[in-house]
């Protein structure tokens, strides 16, 4: 299944955390602001960007928005950060825009609506937004919002969000190149941004190179590869790896046969809501 986005973008973390300064003669209070967020003086520069916000400025609009979500220098305020979202996104400002997108899209801060969660993720892909163009990739592969469904479509909004080094638009290509959505099957290609993706720490991508790995699907097989993934991602608490990884020791696939190795597994599997764990565990 092609991946989401399930909160804000890393660009936005980046964006409030920014402390350059700009040009516009016309800030001088997010000038301000932002001069306090590079000393770490929170608070302050939430009044002054708020000041800044409320006279208008789209760019302290989307700041604010980014504050209140996050609650930096103000009580985290989603309702608010919606507010304020809104008004610089009305104003052409592409993160406000996504971030839109996201809160129609999973009802947050505004009521849940379909078509306004892919109308403002449209225009902050349009804008070259790199998660927004995978989360609009999702919305074409599922006919999202009034969209068509559209493999084709979908993935060309996964190859502009990986080309511009988005993790999830990485992911998304590589689980097309491999299932074949809107583009022909190519393990290789497919390989590559699975690649891509987990050099950025993208942990379902390393599941499903590692199951290719064990099964030689579409690239050669490599036991001990897809193995070491498994486990690593086990490690880190990943349900899905764990599952695999005990089905690999029940069976005593690609390793030697260990029950007690898969039973603990699948426990920490089913723990955190795993059915396939849960199924296996009445049968092991």
């Amino acid at each position: 299944m092609a991946q989401k986005t399930i909160g804000m973008c890393s660009l936005i973390v980046g964006f409030l955390l920014f402390i350059g300064l700009t040009s516009n003669a016309q800030a001088n209070d997010r000038e301000k602001a932002l001069k306090y967020l590079r000393a770490g003086k929170d608070e302050q520069a939430f009044v002054l960007m708020k000041k800044a916000a409320q006279k208008g400025d789209a760019e302290a609009q989307q700041y604010v928005g980014a504050m209140y979500e996050f609650g930096k220098g103000t009580k985290t305020d989603i309702n608010q950060a919606a507010v304020w979202f809104r008004k610089a996104a009305e104003q052409g400002k592409a993160l406000a825009q996504y971030s839109m997108g996201i809160y129609y899209e999973k009802g947050t801060g505004v009521a849940k609506d379909p078509k306004e969660a892919v109308k403002w993720m449209k225009m902050a892909a349009d804008k070259d937004i790199p998660d927004a163009q995978s989360q609009l990739g999702t919305y074409y592969l599922d006919g999202y919002g009034g969209l068509p469904q559209d493999d084709k479509q979908a993935f060309r909004w996964f190859l502009k969000s990986a080309e511009k080094g988005s993790r999830i638009g990485q992911f998304n290509t590589g689980l097309a190149y491999e299932k074949g959505d809107g583009i022909p099957v190519n393990g290789k290609e497919a390989e590559k941004w699975y690649k891509k993706a987990i050099a950025q720490g993208h942990v379902p991508a390393v599941h499903n190179l590692a199951l290719m790995y064990l099964i030689g699907k579409l690239v050669p097989k490599n036991a001990e590869a897809g193995m070491k993934m498994l486990q690593e991602n086990a490690d880190k608490g990943y349900a899905p790896s764990q599952t695999n990884l005990a089905y690999e020791y029940e069976m005593g696939e690609n390793t030697p046969k260990d029950l007690v190795k898969a039973k603990a597994l699948y426990q920490k599997a089913a723990a955190q809501g795993d059915h396939r764990a849960a199924e296996r565990l009445e049968n092991l």
